[in-house]
């Protein structure tokens, strides 16, 4: 598989497992991720934070419009606060 065929299949896995009301398994997921190697969850953050800076430019609805709103506003904060050291 390719970069994009790989980064297209972990997208469609966490769409996959984001798609349901029962929040257990999020938080079961969640604690896990913290027991992760401290370089690892340094890289994890820095992948949200890619996807915060994606949902600030995004266009929005009803529907995912708080989320665009709270993407903005992280993404106002100083570059220095919300930037991580690459690894």
């Amino acid at each position: 598989m390719n970069e994009q065929e790989v980064g297209e299949k972990f997208a469609e896995v966490i769409s996959s497992f984001l798609n349901t009301f029962s929040q257990e398994r999020q938080k079961v997921a969640v604690q896990k991720m913290l027991r992760d190697h401290r370089s690892l969850q340094q890289s994890t953050m820095r992948f949200f934070m890619v996807f915060v800076e994606g949902m600030a430019a995004n266009s929005h609805d009803l529907r995912n419009e708080a989320a665009v709103e709270l993407a903005q506003a992280i993404m106002a904060l100083p570059e220095r606060v919300r930037t991580l050291p690459k690894v």
